[in-house]
């Protein structure tokens, strides 16, 4: 069953909180598709992975890049464009659109935002059924706590 979770960054962690959260789906062994709106997103997401940490190289492409099929992190502007069947789709903003029929492809959908999602994409999910969590980083703790919308 398709689940979504809407996680909403402070402007100030923004690369970080995204990096990290790459990073973890990617350490528990999925692949994804990264969902921008534009080019310069995408431009600025591939940027962030290959600059995020010193410690560690997250393997990603772009729909630039050959071998889009051997990514396990592939950032693009279309919905088709999933060339590794992924089962985690993250929207980075709240300007991306999914088609009803794609969504319920994805296990997991991750909105990323700076603030609140709007309304036609948590009526989308409300008429599939899809339930939606809100996701907020606890500043004390450093853990995201996850409560449903």
């Amino acid at each position: 069953m398709t689940e979504a979770n809407i996680y909403s960054f402070a402007e100030t962690t923004f690369s970080k909180d995204l990096a990290r959260l790459i990073d973890t789906l990617y350490s528990n062994k999925y692949t994804m598709q990264i969902l921008c709106a534009d080019k310069a997103t995408v431009g600025f997401i591939d940027t962030l992975l290959w600059t995020y940490s010193q410690l560690s190289f997250l393997p990603h492409g772009t729909e630039n890049d050959p071998y889009p099929e051997m990514q396990p992190v592939f950032i693009t502007t279309n919905i088709n464009n999933n060339p590794r069947g992924s089962k985690v789709l993250i929207l980075i903003g709240v300007d991306v659109r999914v088609p009803s029929e794609k969504a319920l492809i994805y296990e997991k959908i991750m909105v990323i935002c700076k603030d609140s999602i709007d309304s036609p994409l948590l009526q989308m999910m409300n008429e599939l059924k899809i339930p939606v969590y809100q996701v907020v980083k606890n500043v004390k703790t450093d853990k995201w706590e996850k409560t449903l919308v």
